[in-house]
């Protein structure tokens, strides 16, 4: 008799860990189409992918007054509808292809751009991108930007 219940909580404890296993999994998978990464980023063309959607106006959303503007390999911080400093370069990397002077830790599959102004050189992770959101993280600080894109006029 104890035998018997012995195996049987035994089966009982294999079928709830298969559940647990099971129900974790969907957790994951929901929370990842959730994101605002789209599913097309995780494949290889990832870097080309998040050049396209970067491209335009960016505003802030803790202060709107802040706009991130990028065009092709250009980008231009404004205040206020005003430039301040001076236009710099942007450049989409991977854990594949970092810079020489990059400061992080590259993880793999992360998704990095480096802003290259004259007088600074900034790195962020691009922890989400989609056709009107983009956040960034602060490489050297772990800040967190939040910008939504700004409508081009017609």
């Amino acid at each position: 008799m104890k035998k018997i219940l012995i195996i049987l909580v035994g089966i009982v404890f294999i079928i709830g860990v298969a559940l647990s296993v099971t129900s974790i999994r969907n957790k994951n998978e929901s929370v990842k189409e959730n994101l605002l990464i789209p599913k097309f980023l995780e494949k290889s063309d990832i870097k080309k992918t998040a050049s396209e959607l970067i491209l335009g106006q960016w505003r802030s959303i803790e202060d709107p007054k802040f706009v991130r503007s990028f065009s092709r390999n250009q980008v231009v911080d404004m205040y206020e509808d005003k430039v301040i400093g001076s236009a710099g370069n942007w450049t989409i990397f991977s854990s594949d292809s970092v810079p020489a002077d990059f400061t992080g830790i590259a993880e793999k599959g992360a998704t990095y751009i480096s802003l290259d102004f004259i007088d600074s050189k900034l790195f962020f992770e691009v922890s989400n991108i989609s056709k009107s959101n983009l956040e960034l993280v602060y490489i050297d600080r772990g800040n967190v930007l939040s910008f939504v894109r700004v409508p081009e006029l017609e």
